[in-house]
């Protein structure tokens, strides 16, 4: 069996974890900003709906919660991890090797439904 890889996996993943510090941008802009929102659980439950709801591909919703995962990890720093709905700001480092495991797992599971996709495609 020749193994097939997901391009959009492949892509995705390290796109999500680089565009998560997207909201640097208005800093860098000179624009005052209070809150960091793409470091917020509610934004990445936002955004794996999203990708769930417009993809009907739960290899891709995985995907995202790899790379946001995966950011998270190796970022530092204070975050509002529950905005819109708090701005209480949390130092996530020592969750670090949860996001770290969280990321795997969230690959893995990537990996294996973006599989079973290819392969009920082919049949």
């Amino acid at each position: 069996m020749v193994r097939r890889i997901s391009i959009s996996l492949f892509l995705l993943i390290p796109v999500v974890g680089i565009t998560t510090d997207v909201d640097h941008l208005p800093s860098a802009l000179g624009i005052p900003q209070a809150i960091r929102p793409a470091h917020s659980f509610v934004f990445l439950l936002v955004s794996v709906g999203l990708v769930l709801l417009l993809t009907r591909r739960a290899d891709l919703g995985a995907g995202v919660l790899t790379g946001f995962l995966g950011h998270l990890s190796v970022d530092t720093g204070l975050f509002p991890a529950f905005s819109p709905f708090s701005f209480a700001y949390f130092n996530l480092g020592s969750y670090r090797g949860y996001f770290v495991a969280g990321s795997i797992l969230a690959s893995l599971l990537a990996g294996y439904l973006a599989l079973r996709r290819l392969r009920s495609e082919g049949a």
